[in-house]
């Protein structure tokens, strides 16, 4: 296999020399050859290409970084002098976005493929791919110097507690995208509290579900929209009455009956057990919640920009 150069739609590859200089070695992919292809050359076949993502083209327009691009797969007609994308669009999309119609792309470009092994291969490229989950993210994009990843971390490692999507050990916090939310809307401060209270209310090791996405984000509600008002020592006796299954399930009847969102249900289920007992004076109010510019649901899950060069 050699490596070729397309500049335009139509031009004729410019071969040079081999990749792997050991002319024995097996090539890892057949019928393929390793081209620079213009961004605009490229199309889509919509018997088994799904329809372009506008959304996410925008959002990776929005976040482009250079060396982002990486390789491409494609299908080369040669009936038709079409380049076919099987792994790509939306990357490509993003490119064409950005104006950058001309640029040339790196593809891996098969030769030779009916259109059922063009589907074949798009199957098994999309089925056999491993998203990251939200704490390999995380901690990716500590490595990259992420500045909200980096405050996240320091404020969770002052607690001892460890985000793990997957729940591995004693002290993980299996909610990160949650954490993420709290930390955007209302920053590193607001969310130690959110996260402390957990820990001084069940203790450690926390029952299953003190970490829970609804119940941390209804905690952090509480604390920022009552302030000036909520009684934390009180909070605390009311939530440990429970175990954390408890309260989901509660608010969860809760919604079954009014409706609406999740996280307010399973508010308003902890704002009636405070409530319970207390003068007039003291109790909180379930409509401070309904805030006409709502800072959590304003605030995104995750923002890559937010990098910065280590000190």
């Amino acid at each position: 296999m050699a490596l070729a150069t397309k500049t335009r739609r139509g031009a004729v590859p410019r071969a040079s020399k081999p990749i792997d200089p050991n002319p024995k070695a097996r090539l890892a992919i057949e019928n393929a050859t390793l081209e620079w292809v213009a961004a605009d050359v490229f199309t889509t076949d919509s018997s088994y290409d799904r329809p372009a993502d506008q959304k996410r083209i925008n959002k990776l327009a929005e976040e482009w970084m250079p060396g982002a691009m990486g390789a491409v797969l494609s299908s080369y007609r040669e009936d038709e002098g079409q380049h076919y994308l099987i792994d790509g669009q939306h990357r490509i999309g993003a490119l064409l976005r950005l104006g950058r119609k001309t640029d040339l792309v790196p593809a891996v470009v098969y030769h030779g493929l009916t259109i059922a092994e063009e589907a074949e291969l798009f199957v098994w490229f999309n089925k056999n791919r491993k998203a990251l989950s939200p704490s390999e993210l995380f901690y990716a994009s500590i490595a990259e110097n992420n500045a909200g990843a980096i405050e996240i971390k320091q404020v969770v490692d002052g607690l001892e507690l460890e985000l793990d999507s997957f729940g591995t050990k004693p002290n993980s916090v299996r909610c990160v995208q949650a954490i993420w939310r709290i930390y955007n809307a209302i920053g590193p401060a607001g969310l130690d509290s959110a996260l402390s209270i957990p820990l001084v209310t069940w203790g450690t090791p926390f029952p299953h579900n003190a970490y829970n996405e609804r119940l941390l984000g209804s905690i952090a509600r509480l604390l920022h929209y009552y302030e000036n008002k909520i009684d934390l020592d009180h909070l605390r006796m009311t939530l440990v009455k429970e175990e954390p299954d408890k309260w989901l399930n509660n608010a969860a009847a809760l919604r079954s009956l009014q409706g609406g969102d999740r996280i307010i249900a399973m508010c308003e289920t902890i704002i009636t057990a405070y409530n319970k007992g207390r003068s007039p004076s003291q109790k909180l109010d379930p409509a401070n919640l309904r805030q006409k510019k709502d800072v959590f649901k304003q605030a995104r899950k995750f923002q890559r920009k937010a990098k910065e060069k280590a000190a």
